[in-house]
């Protein structure tokens, strides 16, 4: 496998954009190449990254979760991941907003933990959150049950008279 940073095969995607006339036809020879090396990390970056250039955001999440299979604890692929799952979610055809939201909030924050070195103590009891906000459990969590997302956590934790507060008061703006 290639590392991500392969600088050599970015310089050759700047000399293919510099040659070709449209971006269509540049989109295919990077989608050959991806194809034909489906396990590279390398080639699959280069799609997601053109595929995000224009506009093409669920072709380079689906190129960026390919490298974040590949290679999960690499804090670039969870970044890249966050930031076409963002892309995707403000697009006018996505029909579960909400859920790609969270789920690149949840890359980006796994992608903080890995730069800072916090990726052990994810959640305490040996479990880390996976992209959707369930808990997965870890090699070392055992058999324990899985705990609520974070929304319903907050709610337990007293914040419900809050957040019924808060609904109600931008209820009644809207309203006026």
């Amino acid at each position: 496998y290639s590392r991500p940073y392969d600088v050599e095969l970015w310089q050759l995607c700047q000399r293919m954009r510099d040659a070709c006339e449209s971006p269509i036809l540049l989109h295919n020879v990077v989608s050959r190449i991806a194809i034909r090396a489906p396990h590279s990390i390398g080639s699959m970056m280069l799609l997601g990254h053109h595929a995000l250039s224009t506009n093409m955001s669920f072709n380079a999440l689906n190129a960026f979760h390919a490298v974040y299979r590949i290679v999960p604890d690499d804090p670039l692929a969870c970044l890249l991941v966050g930031v076409a799952s963002m892309c995707y979610a403000v697009g006018r055809r996505t029909v579960n907003r909400h859920a790609s939201v969270l789920s690149s909030i949840a890359f980006l924050d796994r992608y903080r933990r890995l730069r800072c070195g916090e990726e052990g103590a994810a959640d305490g009891g040996g479990r880390d959150r996976d992209v959707t906000g369930g808990a997965t459990e870890t090699k070392d969590g055992g058999g324990e049950a899985a705990a609520p997302p974070p929304d319903d956590a907050s709610m337990a934790d007293g914040g419900g008279d809050g957040g019924a507060g808060a609904g109600a008061g931008a209820g009644g703006a809207g309203g006026s």
